[in-house]
């Protein structure tokens, strides 16, 4: 099963200007989490505002120490779906390859089926 993006990820917000707060968040930051959340995040904005929270649309990452992508884009009905994967050393051309993927196996068609309940 592949997970919504960015679950099991903290994230820490603060202001620019707050010196403290950045301090504090890169002294505890896991950098192989925070490429991981780049990752899945990077897929999922490949499509842009075609997705919603009604998308059936997944994506994981892991680091290890390469960088592996999977992802899940399904109809609503759940009657067509589209798994990808990819693995490399560069995390932009991971994400280039899985949506690449993505949209050479239907999920424009996918995301536009769905788009028009």
């Amino acid at each position: 099963m592949v997970p919504a993006a960015g679950q099991g990820i903290v994230g820490i917000e603060t202001l620019k200007s707050h010196a403290f707060g950045i301090e504090a968040a890169a002294a505890i930051n896991d950098a192989p989490s925070a490429l991981a959340a780049k990752c899945e995040r990077g897929v999922l904005q490949q499509f842009g505002e075609m997705l919603d929270c009604y998308s059936a649309v997944a994506v994981h990452a892991s680091v290890t120490p390469d960088i592996q992508v999977r992802a899940f884009f399904a109809g609503i009905e759940g009657t067509r779906f589209i798994r990808s994967e990819a693995r490399g050393g560069d995390a932009d051309e991971v994400i280039a390859e899985v949506a690449a993927d993505l949209r050479a196996h239907g999920a424009l068609e996918i995301l536009q089926t769905a788009g028009a309940r």
